[in-house]
């Protein structure tokens, strides 16, 4: 099996598109994926530089770590608590707060 067929099949079991586990983005699903990816392509015998490469670019002691961690420590986060992206701030969360004069430090 390709490294890119086991992406594909890693993708379709967590729902998750390949794009975004190449992506930058953390959700805890495409983590997840990521680690499940990770296992997989080590199974087959790619280095770990090798799988950040092929995972967006992640470091390899990323993928060292995504390796030796426990899977069932997050194999058993739900899914559909982590699915989905943060929501946006809204427009009344946000409107309260003015800049000071100061870069950086929000002021009421």
């Amino acid at each position: 099996m390709s490294p890119n067929e086991i992406l594909c099949q890693v993708a379709q079991e967590t729902s998750v598109r390949v794009k975004d586990m190449k992506s930058p983005k953390r959700w805890a699903a495409l983590t997840n994926a990521r680690r499940l990816a990770a296992l997989r392509l080590r199974a087959i015998g790619l280095s770990y530089p090798d799988i950040g490469r092929l995972l967006g670019g992640k470091h390899h002691t990323t993928v060292l770590y995504w390796i030796k961690s426990d899977p069932q420590t997050w194999l058993s986060q739900p899914a559909s608590a982590c699915s989905s992206p943060p929501p946006a701030p809204t427009f009344a969360a946000i409107s309260g707060l003015m800049l000071s004069s100061e870069p950086g430090v929000p002021t009421k």
